[in-house]
């Protein structure tokens, strides 16, 4: 197996906060030229930002994790506990 593959593979097994550091550091190693790792749809970009600025306002209910499973299971008519 090679190298970065080992690497892809460790980086997996850590724990979600870590892998979040971890993603955090390597996008801010980047040089600030280089081309962004996803390419969003300039409308899609504006209705993102249109949403947080709602957010930012007050304008819009945020749910917890917990409130948006318990929506999703009823809408698929799943029990609200696994």
């Amino acid at each position: 197996m090679s190298t970065t593959n080992d690497v892809y593979l460790n980086a997996l097994d850590l724990a979600p906060e870590q892998r979040e550091e971890l993603a955090l550091v390597l996008l801010e190693s980047l040089p600030d030229d280089a081309e962004p790792p996803i390419q969003i749809d300039p409308a899609y970009e504006q209705e993102i930002l249109r949403r947080i600025e709602k957010i930012n306002r007050g304008e819009t209910k945020m749910l917890t994790p917990h409130e948006l499973l318990t929506r999703l299971r009823q809408r698929s008519g799943r029990r609200s506990t696994p």
